[in-house]
Protein backbone atom coordinates (compact mmCIF):
# COMPACT_ATOMS: atom_id res chain seq x y z
CA UNK A 1 0.00 0.00 0.00
CA UNK A 2 1.19 3.52 -0.83
CA UNK A 3 0.18 6.67 1.07
CA UNK A 4 0.31 9.85 -0.99
CA UNK A 5 -0.96 13.43 -1.21
CA UNK A 6 -3.87 14.44 -3.43
CA UNK A 7 -5.81 17.61 -4.30
CA UNK A 8 -9.54 17.46 -3.68
CA UNK A 9 -11.04 20.65 -5.13
CA UNK A 10 -10.49 23.72 -7.31
CA UNK A 11 -9.15 25.61 -4.28
CA UNK A 12 -6.19 23.20 -4.14
CA UNK A 13 -7.07 21.82 -0.73
CA UNK A 14 -4.86 18.81 -0.06
CA UNK A 15 -5.76 15.40 1.34
CA UNK A 16 -3.99 12.13 2.07
CA UNK A 17 -4.92 9.06 0.03
CA UNK A 18 -3.92 5.43 -0.38
CA UNK A 19 -3.49 3.10 -3.32
CA UNK A 20 -2.99 -0.65 -3.67
CA UNK A 21 -1.20 -2.73 -6.32
CA UNK A 22 -3.40 -3.96 -9.16
CA UNK A 23 -1.49 -7.24 -9.19
CA UNK A 24 0.15 -8.06 -5.86
CA UNK A 25 2.09 -10.95 -7.45
CA UNK A 26 3.86 -8.59 -9.89
CA UNK A 27 7.44 -8.35 -8.51
CA UNK A 28 7.78 -4.81 -9.88
CA UNK A 29 4.31 -3.57 -8.81
CA UNK A 30 4.01 -1.54 -12.00
CA UNK A 31 0.26 -0.83 -11.83
CA UNK A 32 -1.68 0.67 -8.92
CA UNK A 33 -5.33 1.29 -8.10
CA UNK A 34 -6.96 4.02 -6.03
CA UNK A 35 -9.93 2.39 -4.24
CA UNK A 36 -13.04 4.52 -3.87
CA UNK A 37 -13.71 3.11 -0.41
CA UNK A 38 -12.32 5.30 2.39
CA UNK A 39 -10.35 7.56 0.04
CA UNK A 40 -9.22 10.12 1.03
CA UNK A 41 -8.09 8.73 4.38
CA UNK A 42 -7.16 12.08 5.98
CA UNK A 43 -8.79 15.48 5.47
CA UNK A 44 -7.44 18.85 6.67
CA UNK A 45 -10.42 19.47 8.94
CA UNK A 46 -9.69 22.68 10.83
CA UNK A 47 -6.20 22.95 9.32
CA UNK A 48 -4.67 24.93 6.47
CA UNK A 49 -5.82 22.77 3.56
CA UNK A 50 -3.29 24.25 1.14
CA UNK A 51 -0.41 23.31 3.46
CA UNK A 52 -1.33 19.75 4.41
CA UNK A 53 0.95 17.37 2.65
CA UNK A 54 3.30 14.43 2.24
CA UNK A 55 2.51 11.49 4.56
CA UNK A 56 5.43 9.56 6.02
CA UNK A 57 5.92 5.83 5.96
CA UNK A 58 3.59 4.53 8.68
CA UNK A 59 4.94 2.65 11.69
CA UNK A 60 3.21 0.29 14.10
CA UNK A 61 3.39 0.98 17.83
CA UNK A 62 3.43 -1.62 20.60
CA UNK A 63 -0.32 -1.21 21.17
CA UNK A 64 -0.95 -2.27 17.57
CA UNK A 65 -1.93 1.18 16.26
CA UNK A 66 -0.49 2.41 12.98
CA UNK A 67 0.84 5.97 12.96
CA UNK A 68 1.98 8.43 10.31
CA UNK A 69 3.01 12.08 10.09
CA UNK A 70 1.73 14.80 7.76
CA UNK A 71 3.50 18.14 7.30
CA UNK A 72 1.83 21.52 7.66
CA UNK A 73 1.80 24.97 9.23
CA UNK A 74 -0.15 26.87 11.89
CA UNK A 75 0.39 30.61 11.48
CA UNK A 76 4.21 30.66 11.21
CA UNK A 77 4.85 27.46 13.17
CA UNK A 78 5.95 24.37 11.26
CA UNK A 79 3.95 21.28 12.23
CA UNK A 80 4.32 17.51 12.03
CA UNK A 81 0.76 16.30 12.57
CA UNK A 82 0.31 12.78 13.95
CA UNK A 83 -2.41 10.42 12.68
CA UNK A 84 -3.41 7.04 14.14
CA UNK A 85 -5.27 4.02 12.78
CA UNK A 86 -6.14 0.54 14.05
CA UNK A 87 -6.44 -1.10 10.63
CA UNK A 88 -4.47 1.31 8.36
CA UNK A 89 -7.57 2.75 6.66
CA UNK A 90 -9.51 4.87 9.16
CA UNK A 91 -7.17 7.58 10.43
CA UNK A 92 -7.72 10.05 13.28
CA UNK A 93 -5.56 13.09 14.00
CA UNK A 94 -3.98 13.20 17.45
CA UNK A 95 -4.75 16.14 19.71
CA UNK A 96 -1.17 17.43 19.53
CA UNK A 97 1.49 17.29 16.78
CA UNK A 98 4.42 14.99 17.38
CA UNK A 99 6.69 18.03 17.01
CA UNK A 100 6.54 21.68 15.94
CA UNK A 101 8.90 24.67 15.82
CA UNK A 102 7.97 28.36 15.80
CA UNK A 103 8.86 30.64 12.89
CA UNK A 104 10.03 27.88 10.55
CA UNK A 105 7.22 28.15 8.01
CA UNK A 106 5.54 25.29 6.22
CA UNK A 107 6.89 21.79 6.79
CA UNK A 108 6.92 19.51 3.75
CA UNK A 109 7.98 15.91 3.11
CA UNK A 110 8.49 14.84 6.74
CA UNK A 111 10.45 11.65 7.30
CA UNK A 112 10.61 9.84 10.65
CA UNK A 113 12.60 6.69 11.33
CA UNK A 114 14.76 4.91 13.94
CA UNK A 115 18.56 4.64 13.94
CA UNK A 116 20.63 2.27 16.04
CA UNK A 117 23.23 3.51 18.52
CA UNK A 118 24.98 0.15 18.19
CA UNK A 119 26.16 -1.02 14.80
CA UNK A 120 25.59 0.32 11.31
CA UNK A 121 22.60 -1.68 10.10
CA UNK A 122 19.35 0.02 9.21
CA UNK A 123 16.17 -0.51 11.23
CA UNK A 124 12.59 -1.21 10.27
CA UNK A 125 10.46 1.92 10.64
CA UNK A 126 8.44 0.34 13.48
CA UNK A 127 11.50 -0.43 15.64
CA UNK A 128 11.18 1.05 19.14
CA UNK A 129 13.60 -0.28 21.76
CA UNK A 130 16.61 0.55 23.91
CA UNK A 131 19.74 1.97 22.26
CA UNK A 132 17.68 3.44 19.43
CA UNK A 133 17.26 7.11 18.53
CA UNK A 134 14.91 8.64 15.98
CA UNK A 135 15.53 11.04 13.11
CA UNK A 136 12.97 13.66 12.13
CA UNK A 137 13.69 15.16 8.71
CA UNK A 138 11.73 18.17 7.48
CA UNK A 139 11.84 19.97 4.13
CA UNK A 140 11.48 23.67 4.92
CA UNK A 141 9.38 25.33 2.23
CA UNK A 142 10.80 28.80 2.91
CA UNK A 143 14.43 27.66 2.55
CA UNK A 144 14.04 24.77 0.07
CA UNK A 145 16.51 22.57 1.95
CA UNK A 146 16.16 19.37 3.99
CA UNK A 147 16.96 19.68 7.70
CA UNK A 148 17.03 16.98 10.36
CA UNK A 149 17.45 16.42 14.07
CA UNK A 150 18.27 13.29 16.07
CA UNK A 151 16.32 12.75 19.25
CA UNK A 152 14.09 10.61 21.44
CA UNK A 153 10.64 9.34 20.49
CA UNK A 154 8.40 8.96 23.54
CA UNK A 155 6.04 6.39 22.07
CA UNK A 156 3.75 6.35 25.12
CA UNK A 157 3.17 10.10 24.72
CA UNK A 158 3.63 10.34 20.94
CA UNK A 159 6.15 13.14 21.37
CA UNK A 160 9.51 13.63 19.69
CA UNK A 161 12.19 15.51 21.65
CA UNK A 162 15.33 16.50 19.69
CA UNK A 163 18.70 16.17 21.37
CA UNK A 164 20.30 19.49 22.24
CA UNK A 165 23.28 18.79 19.98
CA UNK A 166 22.05 20.88 17.04
CA UNK A 167 19.65 23.68 16.24
CA UNK A 168 16.06 22.69 15.54
CA UNK A 169 15.28 24.82 12.49
CA UNK A 170 16.94 26.80 9.71
CA UNK A 171 20.38 26.74 11.32
CA UNK A 172 20.32 23.00 11.94
CA UNK A 173 21.82 19.95 10.29
CA UNK A 174 21.23 19.28 6.61
CA UNK A 175 21.29 15.99 4.74
CA UNK A 176 22.98 17.56 1.78
CA UNK A 177 24.87 20.76 0.97
CA UNK A 178 23.80 20.97 -2.67
CA UNK A 179 20.67 21.44 -4.75
CA UNK A 180 18.69 18.77 -2.90
CA UNK A 181 15.12 18.88 -1.57
CA UNK A 182 12.11 16.74 -0.64
CA UNK A 183 14.07 13.56 0.11
CA UNK A 184 12.48 10.32 1.26
CA UNK A 185 14.12 7.32 2.92
CA UNK A 186 12.95 3.72 3.07
CA UNK A 187 14.05 0.55 4.82
CA UNK A 188 15.40 -2.27 2.65
CA UNK A 189 14.78 -5.49 4.65
CA UNK A 190 16.68 -7.66 2.16
CA UNK A 191 19.97 -6.05 3.24
CA UNK A 192 18.97 -4.44 6.55
CA UNK A 193 19.78 -0.97 5.33
CA UNK A 194 18.01 2.36 5.13
CA UNK A 195 18.34 3.98 1.74
CA UNK A 196 19.31 7.66 2.26
CA UNK A 197 21.15 7.42 5.57
CA UNK A 198 22.83 10.23 7.52
CA UNK A 199 26.29 9.32 6.26
CA UNK A 200 25.30 8.87 2.64
CA UNK A 201 26.95 6.81 -0.06
CA UNK A 202 25.66 5.54 -3.40
CA UNK A 203 23.93 2.17 -3.09
CA UNK A 204 26.18 -0.74 -4.00
CA UNK A 205 23.93 -1.71 -6.92
CA UNK A 206 25.15 1.42 -8.73
CA UNK A 207 28.51 -0.29 -9.16
CA UNK A 208 26.87 -2.77 -11.55
CA UNK A 209 26.58 0.08 -14.08
CA UNK A 210 30.35 0.51 -14.23
CA UNK A 211 32.11 -0.66 -17.38
CA UNK A 212 35.30 0.77 -18.95
CA UNK A 213 37.83 1.59 -16.22
CA UNK A 214 40.84 3.91 -16.17
CA UNK A 215 43.35 4.21 -13.32
CA UNK A 216 45.96 6.75 -12.24
CA UNK A 217 48.62 6.20 -9.58
CA UNK A 218 50.97 8.72 -7.95
CA UNK A 219 50.32 11.42 -10.56
CA UNK A 220 52.10 14.60 -9.44
CA UNK A 221 50.54 17.91 -10.46
CA UNK A 222 52.43 21.16 -10.06
CA UNK A 223 50.77 24.57 -10.11
CA UNK A 224 48.75 24.90 -13.31
CA UNK A 225 49.22 21.26 -14.36
CA UNK A 226 46.37 19.15 -15.67
CA UNK A 227 45.97 15.71 -17.19
CA UNK A 228 43.06 14.38 -19.19
CA UNK A 229 41.49 11.10 -18.12
CA UNK A 230 40.94 9.30 -21.40
CA UNK A 231 39.21 6.05 -22.26
CA UNK A 232 35.85 6.59 -20.54
CA UNK A 233 32.64 8.49 -21.32
CA UNK A 234 33.20 11.67 -19.32
CA UNK A 235 29.54 12.75 -19.59
CA UNK A 236 28.42 9.67 -17.65
CA UNK A 237 31.06 8.55 -15.18
CA UNK A 238 31.91 7.43 -11.65
CA UNK A 239 35.23 8.73 -10.28
CA UNK A 240 36.96 7.89 -6.99
CA UNK A 241 40.13 9.79 -6.12
CA UNK A 242 42.49 10.21 -3.17
CA UNK A 243 45.05 13.00 -3.28
CA UNK A 244 47.71 14.31 -0.92
CA UNK A 245 49.09 17.81 -0.39
CA UNK A 246 51.62 19.68 1.70
CA UNK A 247 49.09 22.14 3.14
CA UNK A 248 45.88 24.07 2.52
CA UNK A 249 47.02 27.59 3.33
CA UNK A 250 47.49 28.38 -0.37
CA UNK A 251 44.45 26.57 -1.75
CA UNK A 252 42.84 28.02 -4.87
CA UNK A 253 39.96 30.48 -4.67
CA UNK A 254 36.52 29.05 -5.38
CA UNK A 255 35.25 29.60 -8.94
CA UNK A 256 31.43 29.49 -8.98
CA UNK A 257 31.11 29.27 -12.77
CA UNK A 258 29.01 26.30 -13.92
CA UNK A 259 27.69 27.31 -17.34
CA UNK A 260 28.15 29.79 -20.15
CA UNK A 261 24.38 30.17 -20.34
CA UNK A 262 22.93 33.33 -18.85
CA UNK A 263 19.72 33.65 -16.90
CA UNK A 264 19.96 30.20 -15.31
CA UNK A 265 19.54 29.32 -11.65
CA UNK A 266 23.21 28.88 -10.74
CA UNK A 267 23.70 29.13 -6.97
CA UNK A 268 27.01 28.17 -5.38
CA UNK A 269 27.05 25.32 -2.85
CA UNK A 270 29.64 24.44 -0.22
CA UNK A 271 29.80 22.44 2.98
CA UNK A 272 32.09 21.63 5.87
CA UNK A 273 33.44 18.12 6.25
CA UNK A 274 34.75 16.60 9.48
CA UNK A 275 38.02 14.97 8.44
CA UNK A 276 41.41 14.42 10.07
CA UNK A 277 44.03 16.18 7.94
CA UNK A 278 47.03 14.91 9.91
CA UNK A 279 48.00 12.65 7.00
CA UNK A 280 47.30 15.49 4.54
CA UNK A 281 45.02 13.42 2.35
CA UNK A 282 41.50 13.90 1.04
CA UNK A 283 39.16 11.50 -0.74
CA UNK A 284 36.34 12.33 -3.11
CA UNK A 285 33.85 10.34 -5.15
CA UNK A 286 32.04 12.07 -7.99
CA UNK A 287 29.07 10.84 -10.00
CA UNK A 288 28.53 12.56 -13.36
CA UNK A 289 25.30 12.14 -15.29
CA UNK A 290 25.39 14.72 -18.08
CA UNK A 291 24.16 17.96 -16.45
CA UNK A 292 24.01 16.50 -12.93
CA UNK A 293 27.17 16.25 -10.81
CA UNK A 294 27.23 14.89 -7.24
CA UNK A 295 30.28 14.78 -4.99
CA UNK A 296 30.76 12.64 -1.86
CA UNK A 297 33.52 13.92 0.42
CA UNK A 298 35.37 11.79 2.97
CA UNK A 299 33.28 8.67 2.47
CA UNK A 300 29.95 10.48 2.38
CA UNK A 301 30.28 12.82 5.37
CA UNK A 302 29.50 15.78 3.10
CA UNK A 303 27.53 15.57 -0.14
CA UNK A 304 26.92 18.25 -2.75
CA UNK A 305 24.75 17.89 -5.85
CA UNK A 306 24.22 20.53 -8.51
CA UNK A 307 23.27 21.12 -12.13
CA UNK A 308 25.99 22.38 -14.47
CA UNK A 309 24.05 23.11 -17.72
CA UNK A 310 26.90 22.54 -20.21
CA UNK A 311 26.74 24.25 -23.61
CA UNK A 312 29.97 22.96 -25.17
CA UNK A 313 30.91 19.88 -23.12
CA UNK A 314 27.87 17.86 -24.21
CA UNK A 315 27.83 14.06 -24.64
CA UNK A 316 30.92 13.03 -26.66
CA UNK A 317 32.34 16.55 -26.38
CA UNK A 318 32.66 16.23 -22.60
CA UNK A 319 36.15 15.64 -21.16
CA UNK A 320 37.39 14.66 -17.72
CA UNK A 321 40.54 16.19 -16.20
CA UNK A 322 42.53 16.12 -13.00
CA UNK A 323 44.09 19.54 -12.45
CA UNK A 324 45.82 21.76 -9.93
CA UNK A 325 44.89 25.44 -9.88
CA UNK A 326 46.50 25.97 -6.50
CA UNK A 327 49.98 27.27 -5.71
CA UNK A 328 51.52 24.06 -4.33
CA UNK A 329 52.12 20.62 -5.79
CA UNK A 330 49.60 17.87 -5.11
CA UNK A 331 49.77 14.14 -5.76
CA UNK A 332 46.89 12.08 -7.08
CA UNK A 333 47.75 8.96 -5.10
CA UNK A 334 45.00 6.88 -6.64
CA UNK A 335 42.17 7.44 -9.06
CA UNK A 336 39.70 4.97 -10.52
CA UNK A 337 37.22 6.20 -13.13
CA UNK A 338 34.52 4.22 -14.89
CA UNK A 339 32.15 4.81 -17.77
CA UNK A 340 28.60 4.31 -16.54
CA UNK A 341 25.90 2.46 -18.43
CA UNK A 342 22.37 3.81 -18.39
CA UNK A 343 20.19 2.19 -15.75
CA UNK A 344 17.53 -0.25 -16.89
CA UNK A 345 14.22 0.81 -15.39
CA UNK A 346 11.43 -1.77 -15.34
Amino acid sequence: MILYIGVIDKNNNEVQCYSIPKNASDPFLTEWLKPDALNPIALPNGLNGKKFRDPTTAWQSKDGHWKMLVGGIRKHRGMAYLYKSREFLNWVRAKHPIHSVANTGNWEYPDFYPVSLRGKVGLDTSTIRAHVKHVLKISLDMKRYDYYTVGTYLSNKDKYIPDNTSEDGWGGLRYHDGNFYASKSFFDPSKNRRILQLVQWPVEELNSLREKEVKLRNQKLKKGDYAEVKGITAAQADVEVTFSFSGLSNAEAFDPSSSLNIGLYKPSFAGFVDVNLANKKLSLRTLIDHSIVEGFGAGGKTIILSRVHPTLAVKNQAHLFVFNNGTEQITVESMEAWSMKSARIN
